[in-house]
């Protein structure tokens, strides 16, 4: 095992290297279960099965793979607003450490651009209260306007 990685789908389990401990093996479980709580390894088998039927289709590959770079980058978020400011900069060290291996039918832990990855890590800054109203006004403002059947 070169990577930490969830494997299975109706019983799932966290697999890591036998290197990884202490902090990293911290970080590596809560990532790893925030593929679990999501059950990303569902959703990969359902993408890679709905691109077999569309092989023929290059976008569907594309997605397929972008798809996956996404299922990563956003469990580096889920994990990163659940960390201390402070601990981003060892989280992206254990994600550099472990992305040595990558496996399709599992949620690797390295599995994406690594440096897409770090940069995202490094760069992530929590949702202030400001912000957070400024999108719900947005998205209020869109709904009221899309719903009411204005004459043109």
């Amino acid at each position: 095992i070169m990577s930490p990685a969830v494997y299975g789908i109706f019983k799932p389990k966290i697999v890591v290297p036998a290197s990884m401990e202490g902090q990293d093996f911290k970080y590596i479980l809560l990532h790893e279960n925030v593929h679990l709580g999501r059950k990303d390894n569902l959703w990969r088998i359902i993408a890679i099965f709905t691109a077999c039927i569309h092989w023929f289709n290059p976008l569907s590959w594309v997605m397929l793979k972008k798809l996956f770079e996404d299922m990563e980058i956003s469990c580096d978020a889920k994990v990163i607003s659940r960390l201390e400011q402070n601990e981003s900069k060892n989280y992206s060290m254990t994600v550099l450490k472990a992305a040595t291996g990558k496996t399709l039918y599992s949620s690797a832990f390295g599995g994406a651009k690594v440096k897409v990855r770090l940069d995202n890590i490094l760069s992530y800054k929590k949702l202030t209260i400001g912000s957070t109203i400024a999108i719900f006004v947005f998205i209020l403002s869109i709904a009221i306007v899309i719903l009411t059947n204005a004459p043109a």
